[in-house]
């Protein structure tokens, strides 16, 4: 009680989301400690029974524990419409209460078979109520001849078995959300400052003012005893056990995980090594980084490794590593990439407690000092974009550091190298094979990626592209009798290089753009081109449009991709720089000037716009591309050459794209 009690009274006066952490700094210490918490809330959510894993040894082992908890329940469209309708008090009560049974009967369905935390929550609030710990009492803003409002205060009082008495108001909801993700903020009164145990009597008053029904705009009601006989029947049949929620440990890494990224965490739980393969943008950081919390605090791993190519992944990495792991694990981040003061020396000095993010490159030289040092610790390696590790570098310098990890995870949404079986083979040796998808349809289907339209515009080659296609099969063909043939692929590549840097692009570019000047698609884009001297040949369409442009290749620093991301520039133009791992919200145009055959690139390349922005929660991507075009100015469906099979890549990309922006939510 002495070590709670010195806790609180380091309590701060004003707590402000972003700047603090509501859940750990304010609620965690305060549910931990209370013997009697009254809230009235706007709105509760089972959800915020995550937030009260810190009360829960609390609750269940001292008896003289309560919460009395004032809410007014979220009404469904018909409900709303049937209460308007009612023309007596009697019917109105009986509608009311109507919602109270279904509002609980909801919360404790508020679960899945593979979505455990959830249950969990559902167990914990029928055992509170049915245990008596919990009084639930609702607060409807109606009676007959006025129309429906919401009752809307958000105050509450804790009292602590040795006296204190800590009160507060602000914005926040009762819900997990409220307490760790939105921006809230709350005013703390505290009994032992002078000055303020005055306002906590006050806002006591004001709670016993609207629990007890003295309001003359509200009704206020309890659980009926049908309603209370069936919540004690499912905590009988549904006892809280030793779950995530009641053991802290495997509480963090679930916070907040959308259904299907739990799935995902539970599946590796079981396996221990695989490939996670999940739509960019359906938040396989999160994922990673909630296994990562799993394995850390359960005590599985004793340091961790994360590996990747590119330094602006990299950064973004850092950027969602320090708050989730550095703050909640208390963890020491070595970093080892681009200009970065190189760590990893501190990660081999004694890794335990350490998280290592660093490059691959890097990691070449960390998996040679590890295997000199013969470390024999229980560690975790995570390679994010894990198509990359199958590159022949990779190949002849990793072989073999799968067998140094007791637990193995590789994410990408493209897991799959295009015409490579070694690489491929290599990644599931050392990783292990695919264990989960979630695939770009569904993740657009249940709108975790938003829609987008698509805009294909037609060309043709040039008589200086066809010329260019014939000297491709005069190189062919001098080759073959130079007893060197050209396997199909190569053949494949050199032409579709050819239709990327069609010489009408640009030129068709314009004329679209500039016959659609109010559909701004210069404003929050990315064009992919396939070179630099490609991008050169766009520099006066698009200055036309908007002078915030840069180009974005390998001699530009990542300043520039800073810039792009605060929206101080309108529009890169780049290659393969920033096709994968990128998050940034906003952007809401990509121009595929240039695409590979296989699909690979074109998913991590629609991943940069189909990000959902919680900014912009209406918004609708869109996507031009380009595609060779006969005659009459439709996609050319097949080209036989002197080999008789190829097939024009624009086509198909082009039938793929549209299908996908005609996808319906389910």
């Amino acid at each position: 009680m002495r070590r709670s009690k010195e806790t609180l009274q380091g309590l701060k006066e004003t707590y402000v989301a972003g700047r603090d952490d509501l859940s750990a700094e304010f609620f965690g210490p305060c549910l931990a400690a209370f013997s009697l918490y009254r809230r009235a809330a706007g709105y509760f959510s089972c959800s915020s029974l995550r937030s009260w894993a810190a009360a829960v040894g609390n609750l269940v082992s001292n008896a003289d524990v309560k919460v009395e908890l004032l809410i007014s329940p979220e009404l469904p469209d018909f409900d709303l419409a049937i209460l308007r309708s009612a023309i007596d008090e009697s019917t109105i009560r009986v509608r009311m209460e109507a919602e109270i049974n279904s509002f609980i009967e909801r919360a404790l369905l508020w679960k899945k078979a593979s979505d455990l935390t959830q249950k969990d929550c559902a167990d914990l609030l029928a055992w509170l109520i049915a245990s008596k710990r919990l009084e639930i009492r609702f607060a409807f803003n109606f009676s007959t001849g006025r129309s429906i409002g919401v009752f809307h205060s958000k105050i509450g009082v804790f009292d602590f078995p040795w006296g204190d008495q800590v009160a507060f108001t602000g914005s926040a909801n009762e819900s997990w959300s409220a307490h760790a993700i939105n921006s809230e903020s709350v005013d703390v009164y505290r009994s032992w400052k002078p000055g303020e145990k005055p306002r906590i009597v006050s806002k006591e008053n004001e709670f016993e003012f609207y629990w007890e029904g003295q309001s003359p705009q509200l009704t206020v009601l309890p659980l009926s005893e049908d309603t209370l006989e069936k919540v004690a029947t499912y905590s009988r049949a549904n006892p809280p056990g030793e779950s995530a929620l009641i053991t802290s440990p495997d509480l963090p890494e679930e916070e907040g995980l959308r259904p299907y990224q739990i799935e995902a965490l539970n599946i590796f739980k079981k396996e221990g090594h695989g490939v996670l393969e999940m739509a960019t943008g359906t938040g396989k950081t999160r994922t990673a980084l909630a296994i990562l919390q799993w394995l850390l605090l359960n005590e599985h791993v004793k340091a961790a490794v994360i590996t990747m190519a590119g330094n602006d992944l990299l950064n973004q990495w850092e950027k969602d590593v320090r708050p989730v792991l550095s703050k909640r694990l208390n963890l020491v981040l070595c970093r080892a990439w681009g200009t970065v003061e190189p760590e990893h020396q501190i990660f081999l000095s004694n890794p335990v407690g350490k998280i290592l993010l660093c490059s691959r490159e890097k990691f070449q030289t960390v998996f040679r000092q590890l295997t000199k040092q013969a470390v024999n610790l229980p560690m975790v390696v995570v390679h994010d974009e894990v198509h990359d590790l199958g590159s022949p570098s990779n190949i002849q310098n990793l072989a073999g550091h799968g067998r140094m990890f007791d637990y193995r995870l590789g994410l990408s949404a493209t897991p799959e190298r295009d015409h490579d079986s070694v690489g491929n083979q290599f990644i599931e040796d050392e990783i292990g094979s695919v264990i989960f998808k979630y695939p770009l349809e569904k993740a657009i289907r249940k709108r975790y990626l938003c829609p987008f339209d698509y805009f294909p515009i037609p060309y043709q080659l040039t008589a200086e592209d066809k010329k260019d296609k014939r000297n491709v099969y005069a190189q062919k063909n001098a080759a073959a009798k130079a007893g060197n043939p050209w396997p199909n692929d190569k053949l494949y590549r050199e032409l579709a290089r050819i239709n990327k840097k069609a010489r009408q692009k640009p030129s068709v570019f314009a004329e679209f753009v500039n016959a659609h000047p109010e559909q701004e698609f210069l404003k929050t884009c990315i064009g992919f081109v396939e070179d630099k001297e490609f991008g050169d040949r766009l520099y006066d369409i698009i200055i036309k449009h908007t002078h915030l442009y840069s180009q974005y290749f390998d001699s530009d620093g990542s300043e520039v991709l800073a810039r792009f991301s605060r929206g101080e520039l309108d529009c890169l133009v780049t290659c393969h720089k920033i096709s994968q791992g990128i998050d940034i919200q906003s952007l809401k145009n990509i121009v595929l000037f240039s695409s590979q055959r296989g699909k690979r690139e074109t998913i991590q390349r629609l991943g940069r716009c189909l990000r959902v922005d919680f900014n912009n929660p209406e918004k609708v991507a869109r996507v031009i591309d380009f595609f060779e075009a006969d005659d009459n100015g439709d996609p050319i469906r097949d080209v036989i050459d002197e080999t008789g099979d190829y097939r024009s890549a624009d086509t198909e990309r082009h039938d793929w794209l549209t299908a996908l922006s005609q996808l319906s939510p389910e």
